[in-house]
């Protein structure tokens, strides 16, 4: 049934706390973070985040966020904040304090047998994002057209257990307003996602795949190019104006696979410490 406090004990930490986490519990044996995001995930503003530990043992909990309640992004200094009305609001403002702003509203207990992650903002900071503090030159061309910022912010958080092979459903209880409805519309809630959790439709459909011997592999630089920048890279620290550089370019292929396949396979070849998914 669902956990974590009575109504009682909700009343009570709604005096101090206005975001509180209600959960559920369910067996988790026969499935992976994989197959739990592939029937969960929506169309966009969703996002898996997994890790490898030490010894290359997955860490205890895998991360499922979705149905954001406010989605932040920002280029330069203008800032695109959405709420779950899909009201948008647009405005010129420091982005980095305005999110610490934004997150500062909400507070939430820490509760026994709850993960230790159970909401937030989860997304990107860009390395541009050094622009709204130092002034640079040659501001390279945005032409990808990605926020230097991106945020969401879910009221709905599946966490996989890896240690006792659970799956905790969680939904985040905004304490205003009538603290019993919102009680009630949160329980209801999360059996709902174990109901949806439950349909196995989703995972039963074929997919069409076309696989091709090798692929066009575009870089934005030429080689000679890149080894010439190599080179002036080593004069400027043989002379003392720089103790380092990275020097990068960006390979694309045209491809007709899904992102979430391809994640699937870089997860399998070369896991890291820190593996996400996120879909904008």
């Amino acid at each position: 049934g669902v956990q974590t406090c009575a109504l009682p004990i909700f009343h009570e930490l709604s005096k101090e706390y206005n975001i509180i986490p209600l959960t559920i519990e369910s067996y988790a044996d026969m499935d992976t973070p994989i197959s739990v995001f592939m029937r969960m995930k929506t169309k966009s503003n969703c996002f898996l985040l997994e890790s490898i530990g030490q010894n290359q043992v997955t860490a205890r909990y895998s991360f499922i966020g979705r149905n954001p309640f406010i989605n932040f992004q920002s280029i330069g200094n203008q800032v695109t904040v959405t709420d779950y009305t899909g009201k948008t609001k647009t405005y010129t403002a420091e982005p980095m304090r305005e999110l610490e702003k934004l997150i500062a509203k909400y507070k939430a207990p820490k509760l026994e047998n709850v993960p230790s992650f159970n909401g937030g903002a989860v997304g990107f900071f860009s390395y541009d994002i050094i622009r709204q503090y130092e002034n640079l030159p040659n501001t390279p061309e945005n032409d990808l057209d990605i926020p230097d910022m991106h945020f969401l912010l879910t009221d709905e958080i599946i966490a996989f257990d890896h240690k006792t092979q659970k799956i905790i459903t969680i939904v985040n209880i905004h304490a205003d307003g009538n603290i019993e409805q919102q009680y009630k519309k949160a329980s209801m809630r999360l059996l709902d996602i174990r109901e949806e959790m439950a349909d196995l439709s989703k995972l039963t459909q074929k997919e069409q795949r076309n696989y091709r011997d090798s692929a066009k592999i575009i870089s934005n630089i030429s080689k000679e190019q890149f080894c010439a920048n190599v080179e002036k890279a080593k004069e400027y620290i043989k002379n003392g104006d720089i103790f380092q550089v990275v020097l990068s370019q960006r390979f694309t292929v045209e491809t007709s696979q899904k992102p979430f396949n391809v994640y699937r396979a870089l997860r399998l070849i070369n896991p890291s410490p820190y593996m996400y998914y996120i879909d904008f």
